[in-house]
């Protein structure tokens, strides 16, 4: 019995989750005998006016007369006040909706014998609209598929009309479409089925129409599409019977006014979604009804037999991999097992599956469905190559931050589909029904986990105060069946207590709003935007079904256990720790555990790569590489804010920052290496790439981050004006060791290249390559600066181990060298272009304004600066004990006795802190939202490294400096 479902009337009958359930799935099956079949899709105005477009010549008069007066009746009722028609989910849904509209509207105006001023005043505001919603349209952003001939199509169609609409990117649209409908009329012409059939009236005016008859199904339909095969009618030269009479029944069976959707029928889809849905949250077959399963199969069976193997989402529709996966899933799950041959054969890629053949971009959620239907199989183990390859390709997606979906507009319902898909993927890896040899590595022990941890701090972090999400119940039930699946997985007990909250939560506002479940948003996706009462309702169903008793839930073994290797008393240490530090105090706990746990599955690949570059010689061990990963993850917020593969890319590049500094530290500042030889290294390195020659000079002038140039003879420095006695860092060798000298610059052109040459950086704008270059010598340069400091710091006489050395001989003001030479060691001044360069800027970025980039690099300093002050508090003992160069030791910290050297610091970085917030704010100004939310995430990750420090030394030990 589901509580939630029960009438509070004492004598009332009780109503169940099964009773819905089974009563969904009969009315859904009873409508299969309407003589086109089912379809619940909202009205879409786009389809009404090209159906209230259609007229036909009354035998008796002789004179056109529109076909269906409802229809344009319906547009009249739902034009809006400012002109326009209603905008479903996006600005296209307005902009198409309201240019059918209008056309239709002006046609009408047109063809009435008095003119209708009511009529001409709807289009006078609606276009004036229009002009308004191109005008203000970014297409850069717009993804929706055929928009690119569909709106040119409107175009041209409404200036047939006298109505001409400019606006910025027309001439670019234009071109575009033209250059896409020249290839297209052949395939149109011919009698291979094409996803073209679907949008007939994008070539209107430039198809003979004619000519695509043959493509209309038995039942007179193009493709299940109103505007389809309405402008088929309105522009061929025959009159088609069949055509006119399935336009009919659609506006009859839909009993909306006049309203028309966007494709009829659609029963293959719907029923398919439905009863996958409703078996799989666990309604068995005899509450659903074994009768209605059973018609429910015959249809799929039937329809896939008839296409050999492949459905589309209605009958004699072009097939697709999506619904063909969950036509076979249906049967799959009432017992009847279908060969995967075809569905193989004509969607199967190298990489991915396609939802039809020829698309131009991969649908996440297809692929989902697809992955569930392998894995639902029996024969499993036989497909697992084709289940690693979309499991490979999904992750690859979500690790991106490319999981938006073509036809749900919702990223809870890719979740959902995801959730089930790896959960179900560790099921059966535990129980061995895969090849183990087809596996990569760290496929299921750390990407999988990885994705499924982001996933669950997504969908608890969106939760409303009112239990919902995004207060809508379809979503809402995404959400819980996501949570349900995730529920199964083991490493999320520590946090059970607060998933079963918010599942309680979630269950009570779907129960107060029951009455509505029917009542769908716009979340799928067609030309415009579409909602369906039968998926929302069982959706809902699914969901309060499948959280209805979660002490029955199955869990999975400790197989599946075991790939999150970290102890739990581990995980909340670490989540006790950070919950401690100042940018995580509001952070709820378990948010804090799920984030290090997925934070510590990055820590073995992180390990695998540890010794790519740098030599680990004379240092202790490398703790941070438990804390790197967690810097970014819990500041990307999962991957909501920055997507896991740039995430990952700056762990390598935190873990390189700190070896660095170990290999300057331990290394080059203790072997026999002359200085300013390894200055000519990174010079060398650091060249522009067509500057790359090495010019043998006698004399050569090299330079500090601070103070003069320094003339360079037989590898010893020569002050030109300074009246510092040091060396500047020859550390007392005239000749340094050439072999060591080989692995310096072996090593350090490693590291240098490894930056260079990547990838995002070679496609990245020239501007940010020549920046991040510049500041990488720089990063390097002050490290050598910095050692040579060291040097003459270490060689000061000392009255006690525990007085802190004061800087006597600094070439500088402590703040010149805190700006300079210590920020650029940080190095953040170089990762800050470096993490641009991942963020895929494009080179007309207002990143690259000489004002902005001005700006962010203010940006950057103060933050490095702000850095090393924390970072210098943090470490005061370890420096001391090393005699490493620290801010404290430098003069302007003893002048005064009574001088708390540490609190003045902290004073100093107090400031540095508010000069930060200052820059960012005006950074902000001048960037898109986007990019400013992805500089401040730069931001408070280098912020927590300081706060790291002063709670936790976590840098390894320089083991030459100890003792």
């Amino acid at each position: 019995m589901a509580p939630y479902l029960t009438d509070t009337a004492a004598d009332a009958p009780t109503t169940t989750l099964e009773d819905h359930a089974r009563d969904l799935l009969r009315t859904l099956t009873a409508g299969l005998d309407h003589s086109l079949g089912i379809g619940s899709f909202s009205a879409a105005i786009y389809d009404t006016a090209w159906v209230a477009m259609v007229e036909k010549i009354d035998e008796s008069t002789g004179e056109k007369q529109a076909l269906f007066p409802e229809c344009f009746q319906f547009l009249l009722d739902n034009q809006l006040s400012d002109g326009t028609w209603e905008a479903y989910s996006c600005d296209l849904d307005g902009i198409l909706n309201s240019m059918a509209a209008l056309l239709a509207l002006k046609r009408r105006s047109s063809s009435l014998k008095i003119p209708d001023t009511n009529i001409d005043a709807r289009c006078v505001r609606a276009e004036t609209a229009i002009q308004r919603l191109l005008k203000e349209w970014d297409i850069g952003s717009c993804d929706r598929v055929g928009f690119e001939i569909i709106v040119p199509a409107l175009l041209r169609l409404l200036q047939d009309v006298g109505v001409e609409i400019e606006f910025p990117a027309r001439d670019a649209l234009m071109q575009l479409c033209d250059s896409k409908t020249a290839k297209l009329y052949p395939l149109l012409y011919g009698h291979g089925q094409s996803t073209l059939t679907h949008s007939l009236e994008a070539f209107a005016g430039k198809l003979d129409y004619d000519k695509v008859r043959h493509h209309a199904s038995p039942y007179g339909a193009m493709f299940a599409s109103p505007s389809s095969t309405a402008a088929y009618l309105i522009y061929s030269n025959e009159w088609d019977y069949e055509a006119e009479n399935y336009l009919r029944k659609v506006v009859d069976a839909q009993k909306r006014k006049g309203g028309v959707p966007s494709a009829f029928p659609t029963h293959i889809f719907e029923l398919s979604w439905i009863t996958t849905s409703l078996l799989e949250a666990g309604f068995t077959q005899e509450q659903l009804g074994k009768s209605q399963l059973a018609k429910v199969a015959q249809i799929m069976s039937d329809n896939l037999k008839q296409q050999n193997g492949i459905v589309g989402f209605a009958p004699y529709c072009l097939p697709d991999a999506d619904d063909t996966a969950l036509a076979i899933s249906v049967l799959g799950l009432v017992g009847e097992h279908i060969p995967l041959d075809s569905l193989c054969n004509q969607y199967e890629t190298s990489s991915h599956f396609l939802t039809y053949r020829g698309e131009r971009n991969a649908s996440f959620s297809a692929n989902c469905n697809i992955l569930l239907c392998l894995l639902r199989r029996p024969d499993v183990f036989e497909h697992t190559s084709k289940v690693v390859k979309c499991t490979q390709f999904l992750s690859k997606l979500w690790y991106e931050g490319r999981m938006k979906d073509k036809w749900n507009i919702s990223d809870h319902y890719t979740m959902m589909l995801l959730a089930k898909a790896f959960v179900m993927l560790l099921s059966r890896w535990e129980k061995g029904d895969l090849n183990e040899q087809d596996l990569p590595v760290g496929m299921i022990s750390e990407r999988v986990p990885i994705v499924l941890m982001d996933i669950l701090i997504r969908t608890l972090d969106r939760q409303a105060s009112n239990g919902s999400w995004d207060s809508l119940n379809e979503v809402t039930a995404y959400a819980l069946i996501t949570l349900a699946s995730l529920s199964c997985v083991p490493w999320f007990q520590s946090i059970d207590r607060d998933i079963a909250n918010r599942i309680e939560q979630a269950r009570e506002f779907l129960a107060r709003n029951r009455d509505n479940w029917s009542h769908a948003e716009y979340l799928w996706i067609e030309k415009v935007a579409y909602s369906s009462s039968n998926l929302s309702k069982s959706y809902c169903l699914a969901a309060m079904k499948a959280t209805e008793s979660r002490n029955s839930r199955s869990m999975l073994g400790s197989k599946v256990d075991s790939l999150v290797q970290t102890p739990p008393k581990m995980t909340k240490a670490m989540a006790g720790f950070f919950s401690k530090i100042p940018m995580f105090t509001n952070t709820p706990l378990w948010k804090l555990e799920v984030q290090v746990a997925q934070a510590l599955q990055f820590v073995p690949a992180l390990s695998r790569i540890r010794l790519d570059i740098f030599p680990r010689k004379s240092v202790g061990k490398d703790k941070y590489l438990q804390y790197i990963p967690f810097t970014w993850v819990s500041l990307g917020n999962g991957s909501v804010n920055l997507s896991l593969d740039a995430q990952w890319e700056m762990m390598i590049l935190s873990m390189l920052i700190y070896q660095v500094d170990e290999f300057m530290e331990a290394y080059v500042a203790h072997e026999d290496v002359n200085l300013d030889a390894v200055r000519q290294i990174v010079h060398r390195h650091c060249l522009p790439q067509q500057d790359k020659v090495t010019k043998k000079r006698p004399e050569q002038e090299t330079f500090d981050d601070e103070g003069p140039p320094t003339k360079v003879r037989n590898g010893k420095p020569v002050h030109t004006n300074s009246t510092n006695s040091h060396t500047n860092g020859t550390n007392g060798h005239t000749n340094g060791s050439s072999s060591s000298l080989q692995e310096v610059d072996q090593v350090l052109g490693h590291f240098i290249k490894h930056l260079r040459t990547h990838p995002k950086v070679i496609k990245s704008a020239p501007w940010l390559q020549h920046w991040l270059r510049q500041e990488i010598e720089a990063f390097l340069l002050a490290h050598l600066t910095h050692i040579s400091d060291c040097h003459v710091l270490a060689s000061q006489p000392s009255t006690s181990i525990d007085e802190a050395l004061v800087y006597k001989t600094a070439r500088s003001t402590y703040f010149d060298w805190v700006r300079t030479t210590t920020a650029n060691t940080t190095g953040g001044p170089f990762a800050f272009p470096f993490y641009i360069c991942l963020l895929d800027v494009s080179s007309k970025s207002k990143m690259g304004n000489v004002v902005v980039r001005y700006i962010a690099q203010d940006v950057s300093k103060h933050l490095a600066t702000l850095c090393r002050m924390d970072n210098d508090a943090g470490s005061l003992v370890r420096d001391r004990m090393e005699k490493n160069l620290n801010s404290v030791n430098f003069i302007e910290f003893s002048l005064s006795a009574e001088c708390d050297t540490k609190k003045e610091l902290l004073e100093i970085a107090k400031y540095e802190r508010t000069r930060l917030a200052t820059a960012l704010l005006d950074l902000e100004k001048l960037v898109d939202a986007k990019m400013g939310s992805l500089v401040r995430v730069f931001v408070n990750v280098t912020e927590l490294y300081g706060q790291l420090y002063a709670a936790k030394d976590i840098s390894a030990s320089n083991l030459n400096r100890q003792g």
